[in-house]
């Protein structure tokens, strides 16, 4: 599943899930349109808001 489908699934805007991860909304933007792959702690912290395992989100897996 796609990163940008789990945000939405789980009720967060852009804004909102950088808020509450400490992920700048422009990385959260890079990530989602694959511009950019994260780092590992990023994606802890996004999978820990979104509360999804790291291998359920395509984004990630290539990081992984």
């Amino acid at each position: 599943m796609k990163l940008e489908e789990v945000r939405v699934r789980k009720a967060f805007s852009r804004r909102g899930l950088a808020k509450d991860t400490g992920v700048s909304e422009r990385t959260l933007y890079a990530i989602e349109k694959g511009e950019w792959v994260p780092r590992l702690h990023t994606i802890r912290r996004l999978c820990a808001v979104l509360e999804v395992e790291p291998e359920t989100v395509d984004e990630f897996k290539a990081a992984i």
